[in-house]
This record gives C-alpha cells, sequence and structure tokens, in this order.
C-alpha cells in the first residue's frame, strides 16, 4: 500500500521486459513484492499457469524464479566469503541431501558458472570482496542462474559497473532469454533498457502509465512518459 497499485504485467518466455520509472514510481518495490520481499495487500502472481507463493523467497526460488538485487554489496553477495560459496548460496537444495552440503557437487557448479559467465579469478577460495565490480556483479548473476530459473528479475543489474562489464551483463541476459528464459529487468538508465528490451513498462507514482514495444522510442520520449 502506498508503494504501487492496480499493476497488471504479462512476461512472455523468450522476452527481457523493462520497467522504467524515476525515484518513487514503485519500480523496485513491484519486483521486491514478486519475489517475495514483501506482501501485497491484494493481488496475485502465476508462473506457467500456476499461481506463485506470496511473500515467501525461498518458495519463489522453488518455484523458478530469480533476483538480481539492485545492491549487490549490501544484499546480493556476503563479501567476506568466497566465490564458491556465494555462487552456491541458493542452490543449496540442488547440493544438499540429508542437510549436508556435498562438496564436490558445489565445486562442480561453480566452476561451471565461472567459467558460463567469464568470470575473472585465479581460484574459487578467494573473497569476492577482492574482485573488481564487474566481475562481483557477475557472481551475483551466476548465484541466481545456479537455481536453474524459469525467470530472472533484475533489478538494476549493471549499476556501478564499467562499459565493457555492462555489455558482458547484456550478453548475458540476451543469453539467458534465448535459451527459453525470461527476465524483468528494472533500470533508471533509458539507453540500458531501448538496448535489451521487447518490451518496455512505464512506471509513475506507483502507477503502470504505458507499455510500448515501439522499435523508435527514443530516451526522451521515455523520460516524458515518467514524468
Amino acid at each position: 500500500e502506498g508503494e504501487f497499485h492496480d499493476i497488471s504485467l504479462q512476461l512472455r518466455q523468450g522476452e527481457i521486459l523493462g520497467i522504467y520509472g524515476l525515484m518513487g514510481s514503485g519500480r523496485s518495490e513491484f519486483l521486491n513484492c514478486i519475489y517475495g520481499l514483501t506482501t501485497p495487500d491484494a493481488g496475485s502472481v502465476t508462473l506457467q499457469g500456476k499461481p506463485m507463493p506470496v511473500g515467501l523467497p525461498k518458495a519463489t526460488i522453488r518455484a523458478g524464479v530469480s533476483l538480481v538485487t539492485e545492491d549487490r554489496k549490501d544484499s546480493g553477495l556476503v563479501l567476506s566469503g568466497s566465490i564458491l560459496s556465494n555462487i552456491a548460496l541458493s542452490a543449496y537444495k540442488q547440493l544438499s541431501s540429508w542437510s549436508l552440503i556435498n562438496a564436490r557437487k558445489e565445486t562442480r557448479l561453480a566452476e561451471d558458472m565461472v567459467k558460463r559467465l567469464q568470470i575473472k579469478t585465479t581460484s574459487l577460495d578467494l573473497p569476492v570482496a577482492s574482485m573488481s565490480g564487474g566481475n562481483q556483479q557477475k557472481v551475483v548473476l551466476a548465484k541466481c542462474l545456479s537455481t536453474q530459473p524459469i525467470c530472472l528479475l533484475c533489478d538494476e543489474p549493471t549499476r556501478g559497473i564499467d562499459e565493457g562489464a555492462k555489455q558482458e551483463i547484456y550478453h548475458l541476459l540476451d543469453q539467458f532469454v534465448r535459451g527459453g528464459g525470461a527476465a524483468i529487468v528494472v533500470s533508471s538508465e533509458a539507453p540500458e533498457l531501448l538496448r535489451l528490451s521487447d518490451r518496455i513498462a512505464v512506471f509513475k507514482a506507483g502507477k503502470l502509465v504505458t507499455i510500448s514495444n515501439d522499435a523508435d522510442l527514443s530516451q526522451e520520449a521515455l523520460l516524458s512518459l515518467a514524468s
């Protein structure tokens, strides 16, 4: 209540749906609600025709949805932890039996993710805090992909990283949806959404203003709709 209301969106397989809005538009709050970090006053979420759990992030992950959080250092990573432990953090269900983690499976998963996402490191045992911002963000994405999600929720997925690392993240998201996944990307950077998205939903003051798939949509038009 007070964050957003009367928003209805449909996400298709193989699609990136961008969400654009200014501060206070309810864009991040909407994403957090889908993931289960907050509980809506009303409404529902369905995934492949099945109702999603409400207010339960662990159940949301099991249903096939992962969240790339807005602040990797605050909520996306355990900075003092190793690359290995961070990547495996959300995949404990696949890696454990009788509450015991299978160390061999954990290592294999981390090695596969480092190779797949081209994470630059000399050892899985290095602390995440020692990595560049771009590689830290890849570890966040690896952690999310390790749960084999159907849908990725991405909140400012390239904030605070350089242009080269941004392009790598864009490529990984493109790969994910080409492989049959779907993604919702919240970003305050209009060029980013215009580059990534098949459609863009514009939020303003907690409401959905429009959804556009216009290939000729400009940064200026997005800003005008959101203001």
